[in-house]
């Protein structure tokens, strides 16, 4: 009797903690729902890019970023990787002391810890217009042509100006021209590079077009004797409703290419006082012979003619 008495005692213990996991069965699966549900909400967030602005050239987003730079430039719109690092040294200094005579901003997607996309322009005040140094997207990667990765970078880019917005004037950038491509893959490699250009310049209100006028890519350095001089293609857009016409004015033209000789490149050997002079100098010859070649009236579009030798 004892025995049947311990079994059916068991039984109801065993039963009886079967019926208080049912009871809690519903919240059990409402818990796990939850964790489920959480885990699924950290996976998209974490599959969704993100804009970062780098601002320290201590940043190892940085180095990934020069990383995608050098694979996805024409070697012809490239600066020197240690170049860029050293302007971020210097900028970083002079912000640090006030004496800082332009925004610098240097946006970046990242997607699960990669570097997809970049963006890299710089504000002048004084000037009151901005010159896009660079756009680089990695475009075989999916996520950047599914999640619209540069129209995030040119919104970001917005934001970022919004203090500036009033007193912006234009936007200035270099590209390779297409009517000089050895090859139509380099044509269309060209040409896709301005459209994105101009896509970016859209989500900032801007109107860019192509200057039918001489210009060239100075020297990287003066004393490497590996650097030369490039013909490129100048990009320009005003901001805000004066958008520009079929010609714009040589005034005008020659506003532009004083903002890249004397302000864009002026400050490259800041660092050397002996070298400054020297490539100070060097621009001002480059701008002079520039001047003398544009016309009273420049196009606001490509002719299929024989692009201007600079």
């Amino acid at each position: 009797m004892d025995f049947f008495a311990g079994t059916w005692s068991r039984i109801a213990a065993i039963a009886g903690v079967v019926s208080v996991l049912l009871y809690f069965t519903p919240a059990l699966q409402f818990l796990q729902w939850i964790a489920r549900s959480f885990q699924k909400a950290l996976r998209r967030w974490r599959a969704k890019p993100r804009i970062r602005c780098v601002t320290r050239y201590k940043d190892k987003r940085l180095l990934d970023a020069l990383d995608l730079y050098q694979r996805l430039l024409p070697e012809q719109e490239q600066d020197a990787a240690h170049d860029i690092v050293r302007w971020f040294q210097e900028i970083e200094a002079e912000t640090k002391r006030g004496v800082c005579e332009l925004k610098d901003y240097f946006l970046v997607a990242v997607l699960g810890g990669r570097v997809l996309a970049l963006l890299y322009f710089h504000y002048y005040p004084e000037a009151q217009l901005l010159f896009v140094s660079c756009l680089a997207a990695d475009e075989n990667n999916k996520e950047v042509v599914r999640r619209h990765v540069t129209d995030q970078l040119a919104n970001s880019a917005r934001q970022k100006l919004k203090k500036d917005e009033k007193h912006l004037d234009g936007l200035v950038a270099e590209v390779h021209d297409p009517r000089r491509a050895k090859s139509q893959r380099e044509r269309r490699s060209a040409e896709a590079r301005i459209k994105r250009f101009k896509t970016i310049a859209q989500r900032l209100r801007v109107s860019l077009r192509e200057l039918d006028m001489p210009y060239t890519q100075p020297r990287a350095s003066l004393a490497d004797p590996a650097a030369k001089e490039t013909p490129m293609l100048l990009l320009y857009g005003r901001v805000g409703q004066k958008q520009l016409e079929s010609f714009i004015e040589k005034s005008e033209g020659e506003r532009v290419l004083r903002f890249i000789y004397e302000t864009v490149y002026a400050d490259q050997f800041a660092h050397d006082p002996d070298e400054d002079r020297r490539y100070r100098e060097y621009l001002q010859g480059l701008l002079g012979d520039q001047l003398t070649l544009l016309p009273d009236q420049i196009p606001t579009s490509l002719t299929e003619r024989r692009p201007h030798s600079a």
